[in-house]
């Protein structure tokens, strides 16, 4: 009897110190294993942030220098073209000075063929009021013309701005009746005109700057 019982304490404690260690190693193994998830989601989590924070570093980067060129893009003027405030923008402007050349085109470069933009000398435009230059009226002194000829950028000031009578050789003031149209100067010279009312003109001037 005393063996018996001695037998069953001695099976009773093996199986539950078996039990303490099994179930302190399932709860080690439980913790490790835990920790090691933590650990591994975190570190994921890092460098799945770290990897979205450079992507959108990138993304910034390309923007802004998206946003930088598009604000330092110049503006593109086409070839052989007039823009004057208020008035045309990218006009086609042609060389002639008959009146076939008038009626046919928009703009005609009406000097002679030595006194182009850029040679320091007077230059005439001159077209219907039907077409590019009906709203000549509307410029103001001050206003900058821009022409792009042959590939090259001109701006020229607007220094004058009235309604003119004309003889068919020159212009004159309808207030001072001083002639404005300058044929011999030294310095290069913008002059632009176009049929205003029933019989007069309007014209403009504007030097190079």
């Amino acid at each position: 009897m005393k063996s018996l019982k001695l037998f069953i304490f001695l099976t009773t404690v093996i199986l539950v110190f078996n039990t303490n260690i099994s179930y302190g190693r399932e709860n080690k193994n439980s913790n490790q294993t835990t920790h090691i998830i933590t650990v591994n989601k975190d570190n994921l989590l890092t460098v799945i942030q770290d990897n979205e924070l450079e992507k959108n570093k990138s993304i910034d980067k390309n923007s802004s220098s998206t946003d930088n060129d598009s604000k330092h893009e110049p503006k593109v003027l086409k070839d052989n073209t007039i823009t004057i405030p208020n008035v045309c923008n990218n006009a086609k402007i042609t060389i002639g000075s008959k009146q076939h050349d008038v009626n046919k085109y928009d703009i005609c470069l009406m000097t002679e063929a030595a006194a182009f933009f850029g040679q320091e000398q007077p230059i005439l435009l001159g077209g219907h009021n039907t077409k590019s230059l009906k709203y000549l009226y509307k410029s103001k002194i001050g206003d900058i013309i821009i022409i792009n000829y042959s590939g090259s950028y001109y701006q020229y000031k607007v220094v004058y701005s009235s309604e003119c009578t004309t003889d068919n050789y020159n212009l004159f003031d309808i207030d001072n009746g001083k002639n404005v149209l300058e044929y011999r100067t030294g310095k290069e010279v913008l002059q632009i005109y176009t049929c205003y009312g029933s019989n007069n003109r309007w014209f403009v001037k504007a030097v190079r700057i």
